[in-house]
């Protein structure tokens, strides 16, 4: 018999499935030299995590801190830092995208003179 806080963990892992879905999806749109479709992807998943995070910070992280292993994997502070990569990362493949873009554009312009 499942529990409200089972119910509650399992959707919460169920949305960073798919999470981790979309940002294989801005992968396969690179695979497939799809920068606009790749970009359109990389922005909804920063949206949607954004508001996710805000989210957490609100109202998981406060419950969850109190109860996290002082030591080791699952601290607080691991946690907090996994945010930072995660933001780091996001614009770091948006850095990433617009370069494509900026290359690709250049490389049109040059072929097209």
């Amino acid at each position: 018999m499942s529990t409200d806080a089972d119910d509650l963990v399992a959707a919460h892992a169920a949305l960073h499935a798919r999470f981790e879905d979309a940002l294989y999806g801005v992968l396969a749109a690179l695979v497939h030299v799809d920068v606009d479709g790749a970009r359109a992807r990389l922005d909804a998943f920063d949206a949607s995590i954004t508001a996710h995070m805000t989210w957490e910070d609100a109202t998981v992280l406060p419950a969850y801190a109190p109860l996290a292993p002082s030591d080791g994997p699952g601290r607080a502070d691991h946690v907090a830092g996994d945010r930072v990569i995660l933001a780091r990362n996001v614009s770091a493949a948006k850095e990433a995208i617009a370069a494509l873009t900026s290359t690709a554009t250049a490389t049109a312009t040059a072929t097209a003179s």
